[in-house]
């Protein structure tokens, strides 16, 4: 495996200790950053977000039940620094994961509950299936999920879901500021621009 994975360019041997990705990832990662059709209708809505609000822009995509960090614009107040690209993440944990969840059809949401309901009652979403979709009706019905995030540096994230023409959730754009950052700019009004940004990316992706 490992000679077919050198091979291949997917690794490279290191001098004789061990092996390291190899030139083929570092290829892979640059078409992906100048060809990925939802990197490139999200960049011009993160930076304008990152801009106004001084804050973290994060695009996550999903993959199955995963979610996985593609794109990340950062202003000059660094939040969030473990939220980086290529960090994924459960579909129960992140405000990012939650609004995808609330878009899910009923049955696979049951279906992915019943694989995963301890990490539901664990992440604030409810202990009982009813709780769960009742939660995470009023999250889509307000088109966007919120996590506080303690610390030295007190952090608050807006998400919203990025959807397909099917209105299936492929993404998440997240918005992190300061937790005073999010107050002094009237968190509601904050939040409708994180929505409007999300809703343009899908419209986007879908032409």
């Amino acid at each position: 495996h490992l000679k077919v994975l050198t091979d291949s360019g997917l690794l490279a041997a290191w001098h004789g200790n061990g092996y390291t990705l190899g030139p083929r990832i570092i290829e892979l990662s640059s078409h992906v950053l100048v060809r990925d059709p939802l990197l490139l209708a999200s960049k011009d809505e993160m930076g304008q977000l990152r801009h106004r609000f001084d804050g973290v822009a994060l695009l996550c995509r999903r993959f199955k039940d995963r979610l996985v960090c593609i794109h990340r614009d950062a202003g000059k107040n660094n939040y969030l620094p473990y939220y980086g690209v290529g960090n994924s993440y459960s579909m129960e944990g992140s405000a990012a994961a939650q609004v995808m969840l609330s878009c899910y059809p009923s049955q696979k949401l049951r279906k992915h509950y019943q694989a995963n309901s301890q990490m539901y009652g664990q992440n604030g979403l409810g202990d009982t299936l009813q709780q769960v979709r009742a939660r995470l009706k009023f999250i889509r019905e307000i088109g966007y999920a919120t996590r506080f995030v303690p610390g030295d540096l007190p952090t608050t994230l807006i998400s919203a879901p990025i959807l397909d023409k099917q209105q299936s959730p492929i993404a998440s754009l997240t918005l992190a500021v300061g937790a005073d950052a999010a107050e002094k700019a009237q968190f509601a009004g904050m939040a409708e621009q994180v929505v409007v940004a999300a809703r343009n990316i899908s419209q986007m992706i879908s032409a």
